[in-house]
């Protein structure tokens, strides 16, 4: 089993401007949140089973709604559908970016950040990328995992 954690973090300015492509100020915070990772039989994120192909198609489908929000400078629509699939999409993502076709078992652990403004958006989309990658033995270089993390 694997192990990775990403910190919380928050922003000093710019957390809005960050969604249009412009720079923000940001700072780690001392709240970590932990992914464990293990090969299985069938793919599982947090008790519910999943099934490869749905999660890669909820990935184009985000990146599709990511690119129709950036043209109407209008992310409502992404957002409103994100709301029920984040997860799915993260690790969705993950596994088309990586070329993983393998099923994988993830579970949460660590401080539960959500919803309360200290970026478990990311820490969960960092840390599902990086226990995955080294579960299959991906290495990854620190621009290639927050590449695949921005997605």
């Amino acid at each position: 089993m694997i192990r990775v954690s990403a910190p919380g973090k928050i922003y000093l300015a710019g957390e809005h401007a960050v969604v249009y492509g412009y720079p923000g100020i940001l700072a780690a915070v001392d709240l970590r949140l932990a992914v464990l990772a293990e090969k299985s039989q069938r793919l599982v994120f947090e008790g519910e089973e999943l099934r490869i192909e749905e999660v890669i198609s909820d990935a184009e489908r985000a990146e599709e709604l990511w690119r129709e929000g950036k043209e109407k400078s209008d992310f409502s629509e992404l957002f409103s559908w994100m709301k029920t699939r984040f997860r799915r999409v993260v690790l969705g993502m993950v596994l088309k970016e990586l070329g993983i076709s393998e099923p994988v078992s993830l579970k949460l652990a660590g401080t539960r950040l959500w919803g309360v403004g200290l970026g478990s958006s990311a820490a969960l989309a960092l840390s599902v990328c990086l226990a995955v990658a080294e579960l299959f033995g991906k290495k990854l270089r620190k621009e290639r995992l927050n590449e695949i993390a921005f997605k």
